[in-house]
């Protein structure tokens, strides 16, 4: 995909780093992403998802999952969005890493790095 900002317009203005930036967008200036000063511009925009699944009767029950999105600007600025889970234990058991990355390439650029497990209870009714 490709995309034009221009005129104050920005893709991405809904989502979730858009609560962030409502108090203050990444980049040097420490304003709120009202004020934030953003070139006019294209970028390139992609997103790949990539699953596995392995299912044996009465044995072997795994599952894998990539996905993620990346947007360049024309003005040096990338914005990356990354995931990479596991399910084992017949699906009852997931382990995933998660990785944001906004404004990288620009000064006051944001990151984000996080790790979770999930185990199903309850026949998968509840998640801890």
């Amino acid at each position: 995909e490709v995309r034009r900002q221009h005129g104050g317009f920005r893709q991405g203005y809904f989502g979730p780093d858009y609560e962030l930036a409502r108090f203050k967008a990444a980049g040097p200036e420490g304003v709120s992403l009202a004020k934030a000063p953003f070139p006019d511009g294209y970028s390139a925009y992609g997103e790949a998802e990539v699953g596995w699944d392995a299912v044996r009767y009465g044995g072997l029950s795994k599952h894998l999952k990539l996905s993620l999105g990346v947007e360049a600007f024309t003005w040096g600025r990338f914005d990356m969005d990354g995931r990479v889970a596991v399910q084992l234990f017949n699906r009852s058991v997931e382990v995933a890493l998660k990785g944001l990355a906004v404004g990288a390439g620009q000064p006051g650029a944001r990151y984000l790095g996080a790790a979770e497990a999930r185990w199903r209870l309850l026949g998968g009714k509840l998640y801890a």
